[in-house]
């Protein structure tokens, strides 16, 4: 399942970014899971939607999880993250936006992040487009 939200200005152009940003959130059990899940629909997408830069978010559901590298140890299993968000945006600036700022200090996401076993994000350049 894929959860998408979208700038409503979009133009064609706007593809693909500048900077992508993955984030992978991993809750400490199944009612931090639903916290997390209502959190991102209530209040994060919606304040991210209107920060200046913002093209697209898109949210994907884990479907399935194989090692394929390392020394994988069956007693010890890696935990993977059940859902990964992956921004869309015009650059890099975004961070320094007040709307952004806001978007990320809310006492809600302080409360998940505080509740969270496990967070990480990563951010990418566009690099090359073979389109």
């Amino acid at each position: 399942r894929i959860k998408t939200v979208e700038n409503p200005h979009l133009v064609a152009n706007s593809l693909p970014s500048q900077t992508l940003v993955v984030v992978g959130l991993l809750p400490d059990g199944p009612d931090g899971e639903e916290d997390l899940n209502k959190w991102y629909a209530e209040e994060h997408l919606p304040l991210l939607s209107k920060v200046p830069g913002f093209i697209r978010a898109r949210r994907y559901e884990l479907v399935s999880n194989v090692e394929l590298a390392g020394k994988a140890d069956p007693a010890n299993p890696v935990d993977a993250f059940p859902y990964i968000t992956v921004y869309d945006w015009a650059s890099d600036q975004y961070l320094d936006e007040p709307a952004y700022k806001e978007a990320s200090a809310t006492p809600w996401i302080k409360k998940i992040i505080a509740d969270l076993k496990k967070l990480e994000r990563r951010s990418f350049a566009l690099h090359k487009n073979f389109a």
